[in-house]
């Protein structure tokens, strides 16, 4: 599994990773900061996207669970920066908490996708109950360089100790499903406006560029 965004030492943990051998079909992985030299950043994103036709862009914020719907102003900065040295998505956390997305010209950007696993043999967590056990799932589509499609899965986190699958994601059904994409689509927009999302099967979908 390859991995970004840590390492020894801070050229490690900025380094891209690549997936795809073909530049026309190859994904760039970048890890930027919050508080990172914003000329640095875009400079790793644009040399990225040189070499990769897809760039995906994922942020540590810093930020506390403050219950804040709303991301700090520098943190929308960086991510309206990063679509524009070329990322097409970027994903935001640090909040551990389920935020909206934003349509920034042809590229999105998750504000926070809440929680994705749980370890309770982690010290220093707070719990499943102070936290939110839930999260999203994104899966997106593209054509060529350009992205056409975003899909958003709501999940939530088992908590039966007795079964020892604590912290372990699954996919949220019923009303807890429809209470996530409800919240998620409530706090999304593009060009000041509500998504136009569509809700199928517990989950909302978006057609970013029609074909």
């Amino acid at each position: 599994i390859l991995s970004i965004g840590a390492g020894e030492g801070f050229d490690a943990a900025s380094a891209t990773v690549f997936v795809g051998s073909t530049p026309g079909r190859r994904v760039a992985f970048v890890a930027v900061a919050a508080g990172q030299d914003p000329a640095s950043a875009r400079e790793t994103i644009r040399a990225a996207r040189a070499q990769a036709a897809i760039v995906v862009v994922s942020v540590h914020n810093h930020e506390t669970t403050d219950g804040s719907d709303t991301p700090a102003d520098a943190v929308t900065a960086l991510a309206h920066d990063a679509i524009a040295a070329g990322a097409q998505v970027v994903v935001e956390y640090g909040s551990r908490q389920i935020r909206g997305m934003e349509r920034v010209g042809n590229g999105v950007v998750f504000y926070g996708l809440g929680l994705f696993s749980y370890d309770p043999a982690v010290t220093g967590l707070p719990s499943l109950a102070s936290d939110g056990a839930e999260g999203l799932v994104v899966t997106t589509a593209f054509d060529g360089e350009t992205l056409t499609e975003v899909t958003i899965h709501p999940i939530q986190l088992q908590s039966d100790s007795t079964a020892g699958s604590v912290g372990v994601p699954e996919r949220a059904k019923g009303s807890q499903a429809e209470t996530i994409v409800q919240r998620f689509s409530a706090l999304s927009t593009g060009e000041g406006q509500r998504l136009p999302f569509e809700a199928s099967d517990g989950a909302l979908h978006l057609v970013v560029l029609k074909k």
